[in-house]
């Protein structure tokens, strides 16, 4: 690498190093000394730069480090939208400026829920919340709303240069709450889907409640990047209307992808809940029990007769077996492939298989799995607790 301020030399043959040298002996020879003193401090002046150079890409490697070795007490808490509550990674990219600018004795950083714009001084925050001009607008296109027109969640292009300021501030915002979040200004191949909840109505005031980001293209054929739900608004259900809109949107465009890995713990637990509702509720459809009536039973088999011709080529394509399982308590024997349930779902067979075998439903007769219907519906019902 180029350090500022050095010189950039080409590389010579020994003849012309050889000639070179000559050169300089009797140009040095013939010169005063005055001068001479004068080359000579020329020299050591752009040596000087050199040093200097490496010193400062020393200094902005050192700041690198030290952002990500911040102590707690830089910002301790986050004030957003009514609610004050504690960060969970204190290695954020928020301005050491910023953060030396705090009130004495208030770790406290203070955000606007409507466009994560953000202060240490709560003056600045209260008067920028009172002094609004407009309405404040959510940024990106409606994709999807929920809750009786309560949760909304938009579609932001990150390669619009007229939303990178917002997805800058929330991404800085976000990486308070997730550890692995690198990536938080080039936004150029990435989608953002952004949720919010309106409050009272239809009315202009609402609070970002969280988000998810996806790659324009993925070679691993991921369909989800990150997932941050802030403190405030977890555990009521809205890190699974995320994911399952990822999912929707593989099924729509014919792709079976799944979360980039690896997953932080939360946001494993909230994978794991979407999985095993929506693995057991799959199987569930794809079979029909023992006193179903007729109609939902000649659905029933049309569906299987679908997924059995899907299974057939797809043997045909690779030329392997596929993972069958016989699923108890229908009506008569039935064998359902991990490829069948994984076209209804959309998630991965690997994702697929792993989250059966940790939901205890599969007991092995005579060497072949079997899936028991009866504990199916407990995981479908959403009463088991992770």
């Amino acid at each position: 690498m180029q350090t500022s301020g050095s010189i950039n030399r080409r590389h010579s043959s020994p003849s012309q190093e050889s000639g070179r040298r000559t050169r300089s002996k009797s140009q040095s020879e013939s010169q005063s000394p005055e001068e001479h003193a004068a080359r000579k401090s020329k020299t050591s002046a752009i040596d000087h730069a050199e040093t200097a150079g490496r010193k400062r890409d020393g200094m902005r490697s050192a700041r690198s480090r030290a952002m990500c070795e911040q102590k707690p007490e830089n910002i301790q808490q986050v004030c957003y939208g009514g609610c004050r509550f504690d960060v969970e990674h204190t290695c954020s990219g928020y301005a050491k400026e910023l953060i030396r600018s705090r009130q004495p004795g208030d770790n406290c950083l203070y955000v606007c829920h409507k466009c994560f714009k953000y202060s240490m001084d709560p003056e600045e925050y209260y008067a920028h919340q009172s002094l609004r001009l407009e309405p404040e607008l959510p940024t990106g296109a409606l994709v999807h709303s929920f809750g009786g027109g309560r949760y909304h969640i938009y579609e932001v292009d990150g390669a619009d240069q007229d939303h990178q300021p917002f997805l800058q501030r929330m991404c800085l915002f976000g990486k308070l709450f997730i550890q692995n979040k690198s990536i938080w200004y080039e936004f150029d191949n990435f989608v953002f889907y952004v949720l919010l909840e309106r409050h009272g109505g239809e009315g202009d005031d609402f609070s970002y409640c969280g988000f998810f980001s996806k790659e324009k293209v993925s070679y691993d054929e991921n369909n989800l990047s990150c997932i941050i739900l802030f403190p405030p608004y977890r555990s009521q259900g809205l890190g699974s209307a995320l994911i399952d809109l990822s999912y929707h949107i593989s099924r729509a465009t014919g792709r079976i992808g799944g979360p980039e890995k690896p997953i932080s713990e939360l946001g494993q637990r909230g994978y794991t809940r979407y999985w095993t509702k929506s693995i057991a509720s799959s199987i569930l459809a794809l079979t029909s029990a023992r006193g179903s009536s007729s109609r939902r039973d000649r659905r029933t088999k049309t569906q299987r007769h679908r997924m059995k011709s899907k299974q057939s080529r797809a043997r045909e394509d690779t030329g392997e077996d596929s993972t069958l399982v016989q699923v108890s308590g229908v009506r008569g024997p039935q064998i359902l492939s991990a490829e069948a349930i994984s076209q209804d779902t959309g998630i991965a067979v690997d994702d697929i298989l792993e989250t059966l075998s940790s939901m205890d439903v599969i007991k092995f007769e005579g060497g072949k799995p079997r899936i028991l219907r009866a504990k199916l519906r407990v995981w479908a019902s959403g009463e088991v607790k992770r």
